[in-house]
C-alpha cells in the first residue's frame, strides 16, 4: 500500500506542477508554477503521509535511509514507485499539451530540466549542480526536521510545502527547478535527446547533499554559536582510515591492494586500494593514518563503523634473524657473522622492522651469511 501511495503522490506532484508549467505557465508565471508544486506537496503530505510518509522524492527517501529511519530494501521500492508515478504524470501532461493547436513534444521539453543551452537563463553545468544540490539540501533538512519526534505534531506538511515553493521559485531560472530526481526523470524519458543526456545531473546533485545527522527541530532555541545543527555528507563514497603501527609504515604505499572486513559484515571482504598515506606520524599513538576509499551506492557502509584492514605488500626476499642474534653496542645493533670455520666478526646491521621474535634486516647482511643466533654476547669482547 505504501508503494502505491508513493506512486500516486509523485504522480499528483509532477502532474500538477508540469501541467501548470506547460499549459498555464504563460499566465501564472514562475510564482504560479512554484505554488503548484508546493501546494501539491502540502496536499499529498496530508493525503498519503499517514500511509507512506509522503516522500514522493528519491532525495528525501535517501535522507531517510542515511538517518536510519528506513531500510535500503524499502527505499528501493519507494524509488521505483516514485519514478513510475513521475513518468505516468509526464505522459498525461504530454497528451493534454499535444491536444491544443500547435502542441508538440516541445511543449513538455520546455518544462524539462537542463543546463547550458537548455537552462532558462543559460546557467552553466557547475552552477546548475550547485543550485540543485544545496536547494535540495534545504528541502531534505526541512523534511527531517519537521517530521522529527521533537517537532510539533500535525504541522509538518506546512513548512515542507512552503520550502518546496521557495526553492522551486529560486531554481526555475537556473534549471527549471527540479530538486527531485523523479520529477526530472519523467519528462526526460519522453523528451529524449538532450534531456536524457543531461539527466545525470538531476539525479546526482539532489542525492549528493543528504543530511545524515540532525540536532535541531523547528521551533527549537539554540544559543551555542559553535554547535553543529546538522551534518551533510555524500555517502556514495566512504573512506576507511587505518592506523598503521610505526614499525609497519614502510610496508604501506599508495596504490597497494587492501582487504577490509567490517564488523557489521563479518563474512564479507571489501577489496580496495590505498589512496593516501599520511606524511605525519601521530606522536601519541606512534601510528600513521592510511586511507582507502570504497564505493557505497547502497549506503551499506555507515560512518563510524569499525573494520580490520589487511595490506598486501609485494613479495620480496630479505634477511631475517631472531631477536636473540642482536647485540646492542654504542646505541647500534650488530650481529656476529661466521667468516671462517669457528671464526666470527661483528657486523653492524640496520633493522627495518620487527615481527614477533624475528627482525627483518635492511642492511648489513646478505643471503647465505651464517649468524650466531644465541650467546653472541660471549663474543662481544
Amino acid at each position: 500500500m505504501k508503494y502505491a501511495a508513493e506512486l500516486f503522490g509523485t504522480f499528483v506532484l509532477v502532474f500538477a506542477g508540469l501541467t501548470t508549467a506547460v499549459i498555464a505557465g504563460g499566465k501564472v508565471g514562475n510564482v504560479g508554477v512554484a505554488m503548484a508544486f508546493g501546494l501539491s506537496l502540502l496536499a499529498m503530505a496530508f493525503a498519503v503521509g499517514p500511509i507512506s510518509g509522503c516522500h514522493i522524492n528519491p532525495a528525501v527517501t535517501l535522507g531517510m535511509v542515511v538517518s536510519r529511519r528506513m531500510g535500503m530494501k524499502e527505499a528501493a521500492g519507494y524509488w521505483v514507485a516514485q519514478c513510475i508515478g513521475a513518468i505516468i504524470a509526464s505522459a498525461v501532461v504530454l497528451f493534454i499539451a499535444t491536444g491544443a493547436p500547435g502542441g508538440s513534444i516541445a511543449s513538455l521539453a520546455g518544462a524539462a530540466n537542463g543546463f547550458g543551452d537548455h537552462s532558462p537563463a543559460s546557467y552553466s553545468m557547475a552552477a546548475a549542480f550547485v543550485a540543485e544540490m544545496f536547494l535540495t539540501m534545504l528541502l531534505v533538512f526541512t523534511v527531517l526536521g519537521a517530521t522529527d519526534d521533537r517537532a510539533p505534531a500535525g504541522f509538518a506538511a506546512i513548512p515542507i510545502g512552503l520550502i518546496l515553493t521557495a526553492i522551486i521559485l529560486a531554481g526555475i531560472p537556473v534549471t527549471n527547478g527540479s530538486f527531485n530526481p523523479a520529477r526530472s526523470i519523467g519528462p526526460a524519458v519522453l523528451v529524449g535527446g538532450w534531456a536524457l543526456q543531461q539527466l545525470w545531473l538531476f539525479i546526482v546533485a539532489p542525492m549528493a547533499g543528504s543530511v545524515i545527522d540532525l540536532a535541531v527541530a523547528p521551533g527549537a532555541y539554540w544559543n551555542d554559536a559553535t554547535a553543529a545543527l546538522m551534518t551533510v555528507a555524500d555517502l556514495r563514497t566512504v573512506w576507511v582510515t587505518a592506523n598503521v603501527p610505526e614499525k609497519d609504515t614502510s610496508l604501506v604505499a599508495k596504490g597497494q591492494a587492501v582487504d577490509v572486513v567490517f564488523s557489521g559484515y563479518p563474512g564479507e571482504v571489501f577489496k580496495g586500494q590505498v589512496l593516501f598515506v599520511s606524511d605525519v606520524l601521530d606522536p601519541d599513538t606512534r601510528r600513521t593514518k592510511v586511507r582507502t576509499a570504497f564505493q557505497n551506492p547502497d549506503v551499506r557502509l555507515k560512518p563510524g563503523m569499525f573494520a580490520n584492514v589487511s595490506f598486501f605488500a609485494p613479495k620480496r626476499t630479505v634477511p631475517v634473524v631472531p631477536t636473540t642474534a642482536l647485540i646492542l653496542k654504542n646505541d647500534a645493533d650488530r650481529v656476529f657473522v661466521e667468516v671462517a670455520p669457528w671464526t666470527f666478526e661483528p657486523r653492524s646491521v640496520e633493522i627495518e622492522f620487527q615481527q614477533g621474535n624475528q627482525v627483518v634486516v635492511k642492511s648489513g647482511l646478505k643471503a647465505g651469511d651464517r649468524v650466531v643466533v644465541k650467546g653472541g654476547v660471549l663474543l662481544n669482547d
